[in-house]
């Protein structure tokens, strides 16, 4: 089994939610919450209400800093349209992208439109010319989808989709290669809730128990999904979760790939 990592970049900045969303009434309405419950401590509360400040919900340089330092080429995921919750302006964030693909990791598309083919021809147009590239693969934000999304993609011209939930392996689907998320930051974390329902230690056991099934089920390549909105001192389980994580993967000597990396191996099969 392979292991590949990737970030949705649902948030760039505080403002960009001020007039469109009730984003930042829901993030501090859930810090009570989770303060309440004894997840956080006063210092992460502390922490979320000065963030807010600094106007910068992202934390893609940070996290890309963690994975260089330990040899992992994750994949991130920008946004292309508006929806959701995920409000900036693609073109804000085009250096940023510039940035990531500079820095030698894979980008791809992070897609609101999921069953509307022109919306989706237009959010592919949007990448290729802010990044430059000619192909990558996309994920649908909050994993929407329907019959149509996989061959509507294929026939856009994606490199490979990442959206399904399904607990299987990565194959050629409606003309795509589909690799299914295994693991996700916040189905680990929250739970069923909209708040953090466990804590680190129950966190990693919840992690070991998924690694092992996936190794029963003979899963080829293992999706980790991890947003870097979270790989923050003011979310420290979220953070400290991540970075055990991606240890004990490299002290087990799993193999870690990119998505471009897996596609090209499933071509050779």
């Amino acid at each position: 089994m392979k292991i590949i990592v990737s970030h949705d970049v649902d948030h760039y900045l505080y403002s960009e939610h001020y007039l469109r969303d009730l984003i930042v009434i829901k993030h501090f309405a859930r810090s009570y919450i989770e303060k309440f419950f004894g997840m956080i401590s006063w210092n992460e509360l502390f922490l979320r209400h000065t963030s807010i400040f600094y106007n910068k919900m992202n934390n893609v340089k940070e996290i890309l800093g963690f994975n260089e330092s330990v040899g992992i080429k994750s994949t991130f995921f920008f946004g292309m349209n508006r929806g959701l919750g995920l409000n900036y302006d693609y073109k804000d964030i085009a250096g940023l992208v510039k940035y990531v693909n500079d820095k030698g990791f894979e980008v791809g598309v992070h897609g609101i439109a999921y069953n509307d083919l022109d919306e989706m021809k237009m959010e592919f147009n949007r990448f290729k010319v802010i990044s430059g590239l000619e192909q990558y693969g996309i994920r649908m934000h909050y994993l929407r989808h329907d019959s149509s999304t996989l061959s509507y993609l294929a026939e856009i011209g994606y490199l490979y989709d990442s959206t399904l939930s399904d607990f299987d392996i990565a194959t050629k689907r409606d003309g795509i290669f589909e690799f299914p998320v295994h693991i996700m930051d916040c189905l680990i974390i929250n739970g069923s809730k909209g708040y953090q329902e466990l804590n680190l230690e129950q966190s990693k056991i919840k992690t070991l128990e998924i690694l092992e099934e996936a190794e029963k089920k003979n899963i080829n390549y293992f999706s980790f999904l991890f947003h870097d909105c979270y790989f923050s001192n003011s979310f420290s389980t979220w953070k400290e979760w991540y970075i055990w994580s991606m240890k004990y993967l490299i002290d087990k000597n799993y193999e870690f790939v990119t998505y471009r990396d897996a596609v090209k191996e499933l071509n050779i099969k």
